[in-house]
């Protein structure tokens, strides 16, 4: 009985072999503006100048990318110069309204300062009720100021 199995087996195994197929890939990868050679080869075969208008079409291509890529980085050189400009520009603009905004402090205290003075004065005189509307006068000038300069700052 042995033997027999054995046998049987070396068979089988050899059923096995004779079966075996064999597979293979092959894979080719090719990368770049122009076709691989063989295909190069095979536009030829329909048209004789096929290769020389692909290349030239390569050489265009790559010209207007060169062209593209350049007018990229200058834009973005002037853009940068523009902004550059335009932060100049705006400290310049928050400069001058800081000395306005002191130019303008300093007037106010001066009138006010001068109709107080004037106040005095007229008060001094024995005009009371114009010392009084001057007073007030300056009073409720500079709190209406203030408080308009105050609700537009918000």
């Amino acid at each position: 009985m042995k033997e027999r199995q054995s046998a049987e087996i070396g068979e089988v195994q050899k059923t096995e072999r004779t079966s075996i197929e064999l597979l293979a890939i092959r894979e080719e990868d090719f990368a770049g503006p122009l076709p691989h050679p063989s295909i190069l080869a095979e536009y030829a075969a329909i048209k004789a100048d096929a290769p020389e208008i692909i290349f030239r079409m390569a050489e265009e291509a790559q010209d207007h990318e060169r062209l593209m890529e350049y007018k990229a980085a200058t834009n973005a050189e002037k853009e940068l110069e523009l902004k550059e400009k335009q932060l100049t520009y705006l400290n310049q603009q928050e400069g001058s309204k800081v000395v306005v905004n002191c130019l303008g402090i300093f007037l106010a205290f001066t009138v006010s300062i001068l109709c107080i003075v004037c106040a005095t004065i007229l008060y001094a005189l024995g005009k009371d009720g114009h010392a009084f509307l001057t007073g007030a006068a300056i009073l409720v000038t500079a709190l209406s100021v203030f408080i308009v300069y105050n609700a537009f700052k918000k």
